[in-house]
């Protein structure tokens, strides 16, 4: 059902500790809200749905239906490698620059970007055929 993705959502896109916080930040929906969601003692609506769709576009149709069309972009938390793997791009890279004191230019910065996930799509691509 839409609170099973809805919870499936929020647990890719947060932390533990701070999940209900971090999902109010991202989408502007109250923290208590999403708890009650999550918890099942509220139900979702189109307002939810509106906010959920602002912020992650690409989940929107997966979230309402359960399904995904990747070649048109609607993808699930899965099959798009979740925001953390940008987040964890980005870290890594900006560690190394600064810890070899090297400036990086915004196209620089972008193409490193692009190579982390591509690597990280391939290793993901292979561990699924594994299976």
């Amino acid at each position: 059902m839409i609170n099973e993705r809805f919870i499936a959502l929020v647990n890719s896109c947060t932390t533990e500790r701070s999940k209900h916080k971090d999902f109010e930040e991202l989408t502007g929906i109250k923290r208590s809200t999403v708890k009650a969601v999550m918890e099942g003692r509220q139900r979702m609506n189109s307002e939810h749905l509106d906010l959920i769709g602002q912020r992650f576009p690409e989940y929107i149709y997966w979230l309402v239906t359960g399904k995904t069309i990747p070649e048109a972009g609607q993808v699930s938390p899965d099959l798009s490698g979740t925001r953390t793997s940008l987040r964890d791009a980005v870290v890594s890279i900006l560690e190394s620059a600064e810890a070899t004191g090297t400036l990086l230019t915004p196209e620089q910065t972008a193409d490193l970007i692009l190579e982390q996930l591509n690597a990280r799509q391939d290793d993901r691509l292979e561990s699924e055929e594994a299976i």
